[in-house]
């Protein structure tokens, strides 16, 4: 086979979190222009579990593809990555990682075990420029700029409707946690509206609350006004 993807496809359930979304949306464009008999998928859903699978997976991959392409978070990274640069001495495969967040610089600053091993894949697909510059610095030489990308409904001018009377209105789209400025996104519209002494704004908030955030998100709720919801999940597109 052409290629093998090794990442969180969690087959079978919903999950909408940006690294399983980005892996389900990078391997369809794969199997577009290589064909889907060509594009083998290794699943790496089950937590530390399947962490125990991988010296067999990584076998599996290199034994059968000539490219693979890992997408994994921080536990699946220490794992995968040394795996794949020791096993492939014996293969001879390209190996490629696909960065999922702007993590990674810091994460490796300090593990030299690694960075070694990752300085042996025929490339690293970070989001930014500023990460590639940041990764450059601390002797990556692999490095190459994918930015974030997902396959949308682009709508005509005239499908777009604006409301230009009344209130404005807000939305976030993320998955629901502290670090995506969610409770920025509340004290904003609360401040406006508090501010003016009557509803100007709105805010929709969309999205997969964070399993270890479900308390921190029930406190923020309930400094929700009238004006700010929260609509759960939908879909990406």
């Amino acid at each position: 086979k052409k290629i093998c993807v090794i990442g969180h496809f969690a087959l079978g359930e919903q999950f909408l979190d940006g690294q399983t979304v980005k892996t389900k949306i990078i391997t369809k464009e794969l199997r577009k222009q290589y064909g889907k008999s060509e594009v083998n998928i290794i699943d790496t859903h089950g937590g530390k579990k399947t962490l125990l699978k991988a010296p067999a997976h990584c076998k599996k991959a290199l034994k059968n593809c000539d490219n693979i392409i890992i997408f994994p978070g921080e536990n699946g990274l220490r794992v995968y990555a040394p795996l794949l640069a020791i096993t492939n001495k014996k293969y001879h495969r390209k190996l490629f990682y696909v960065v999922i967040g702007g993590w990674l610089p810091e994460f490796v600053k300090d593990k030299k075990m690694l960075s070694e091993s990752l300085k042996k894949f025929d490339g690293i697909f970070v989001e930014t420029k500023a990460m590639q510059s940041v990764m450059k610095k601390i002797g990556f030489t692999n490095v190459k700029v994918i930015p974030n990308c997902k396959e949308l409904n682009i709508l005509d001018e005239d499908d777009l409707v604006y409301n230009r009377e009344g209130l404005f209105s807000f939305c976030t789209f993320s998955r629901v946690m502290k670090e995506k400025g969610i409770a920025d996104a509340v004290d904003a519209i609360n401040e406006i509206n508090k501010k003016y002494e009557k509803p100007i704004c709105t805010l929709d908030i969309y999205g997969q609350v964070d399993k270890n955030q479900e308390e921190w998100f029930g406190q923020l709720q309930k400094s929700f006004t009238e004006e700010i919801k929260y609509k759960g999940v939908v879909p990406f597109d």
